[in-house]
């Protein structure tokens, strides 16, 4: 047992041999968001040239109190594929996100906080009913 400690020690300096935390260093914040889109895809640019989808989820969340409430997410897509670049109001999707909280002062000088949400994966589940489907 004590030769396993000293090859361990030896090997990896400071190392634990089982740890139910994660590193202090380390954060991770994602997202799944199964939803409507609220609006066809907006493209801009970023001052280096970088092509940004733009586009808001909807989520609606069923209470079993009968109190439904719909949440709005807004998703930025750097890079995005002419498949995402194309996605119109009312496709139902299921995105997978890095999230992280913005803060920023809105126009009248109030500090307000943001949830941006950054696009890793992408799953179209229905496409709107006045949508031809396209081969890909």
């Amino acid at each position: 047992m004590s030769a396993l400690r000293a090859l361990r020690s030896a090997s990896i300096p400071n190392a634990r041999g089982f740890s139910t935390s994660a590193p202090r260093s380390f954060g991770i914040a994602k997202m799944n968001i199964l939803g409507n889109l609220t609006n066809d895809v907006e493209l801009t640019s970023t001052n280096s040239g970088l092509t940004v989808a733009k586009y808001s989820v909807a989520v609606d969340v069923r209470a079993k109190s009968g109190n439904d409430n719909t949440s709005f997410f807004r998703v930025s897509a750097f890079e995005p594929t002419d498949y995402v670049k194309n996605l119109k109001k009312g496709t139902q999707v299921f995105v997978e996100a890095d999230a992280a909280m913005k803060k920023y002062e809105t126009k009248e000088g109030h500090p307000a906080v943001a949830l941006d949400l950054v696009q890793r994966r992408l799953t179209v589940l229905r496409r709107p009913r006045n949508e031809e489907p396209t081969e890909e």
